[in-house]
């Protein structure tokens, strides 16, 4: 959080940075260390209230991570960076989240679980992959100062999510032909 909370530091005028951590438990050393580098926060589990003067807004809940990503104008999959930040390997994240609901999104170098997925959002121009959080800035700035780039690429990114599932769809059309068919119900006799 604190490495990409930096990258991401005065990126376009009144920017809320929303950070939402895969384990809300950690909040109290994530607000610590956010705090120590000036960043002026409130969080969501306490009902912190967001005002001119909140910077970062920490969504340390869970179960809300769509809402979430329905805000933002741009998505960064944080975890797919720790093993780039010297933390262990999670294998990034889902990257079809932000793309079904046709969010640009910015992933790092860890998507162990999500390559073809990953592959095929960055070949329809859905995903974009750096190697560290110093590479997000630029980027990411572009699409802040360009809403219809940003659009045209969240646009991409859901026209490939949804062709992805439809080749699950196909699959699970194929498969099905290949199970015993369900058991019917047993019948009772009246006494």
């Amino acid at each position: 959080e604190q490495a990409l909370a930096a990258a991401l530091r005065g990126l376009a005028p009144q920017l809320l940075l929303i950070v939402v951590p895969r384990h809300p438990e950690r909040a109290p050393d994530i607000v610590q260390s956010l705090q120590q580098d000036g960043w002026k926060m409130t969080r969501r589990s306490v009902g912190g209230d967001i005002d001119h003067n909140v910077d970062l807004y920490l969504a340390d809940t869970l179960g809300e991570l769509g809402l979430f990503m329905r805000l933002a104008d741009v998505v960064v999959m944080g975890g797919s960076f720790a093993p780039a930040l010297g933390g262990g390997t999670v294998g990034g994240h889902n990257p079809l989240e932000p793309a079904r609901l046709g969010k640009p999104a910015f992933c790092g170098p860890d998507a162990a679980n999500w390559q073809q997925v990953n592959r095929l959002l960055k070949q329809a121009g859905g995903l974009v992959s750096v190697l560290a959080p110093d590479q997000l800035r630029d980027q990411i700035q572009t699409l802040l100062d360009n809403p219809d780039a940003a659009r045209a690429m969240g646009d991409k990114a859901r026209r490939a999510a949804n062709e992805a599932s439809a080749g699950l769809d196909r699959l699970w059309a194929a498969l099905q032909t290949h199970l015993p068919p369900p058991p019917k119900p047993e019948r009772r006799h009246p006494r």
